[in-house]
C-alpha cells in the first residue's frame, strides 16, 4: 500500500474510533492501538513534509512524492519534479532518516 493510502486509511480509522470512543461512549480499540496508529500516521506526514520542505525555496517543484520505503529510523522516496514548468527527467530520489524524533535528508540524487 503506498503511504497517500495508508495515510488516508489511518486517518479513517482514527475518525472512527474516535467517533465512538467521543460521541457514542461505546469505545472499541484500546487506547495503546489508537495511539499506535497516531504515532504511524503522525511519523508518515512528518516524513512526507520534510521531503517536501528539502525542496521549498529550490528551482525545483515537487509535482509527486512516492514513497518508496521505510525502515526503523530511515524513509526513501523517488521525487518527480519540475522545473519552470517541464518535467525534469530523471526523478529525483531522496532518503530521510529520523534524527532526534525530526526527519532529516541524508542523501538526495538521481
Amino acid at each position: 500500500m503506498d503511504y497517500k493510502s495508508e495515510m488516508r486509511q489511518l486517518r479513517d480509522t482514527l475518525n472512527e474510533a474516535g467517533y465512538k470512543y467521543y460521541v457514542l461512549d461505546a469505545p472499541e480499540m484500546a487506547d495503546h492501538e489508537y495511539d499506535r496508529l497516531l504515532r504511524r500516521l503522525e511519523e508518515l506526514e512528518a516524513a512526507q513534509q520534510a521531503a517536501l520542505d528539502y525542496y521549498a525555496g529550490t528551482v525545483f517543484d515537487v509535482t509527486e512524492l512516492v514513497f518508496e520505503e521505510q525502515m526503523a529510523s530511515t524513509a526513501s522516496f523517488t521525487v518527480k519534479c519540475s522545473k519552470g514548468g517541464v518535467a525534469v527527467d530523471p526523478d529525483r530520489s531522496i532518503v530521510l532518516e529520523l534524527q532526534d524524533g525530526i526527519w532529516t535528508v541524508v542523501s538526495e540524487g538521481y
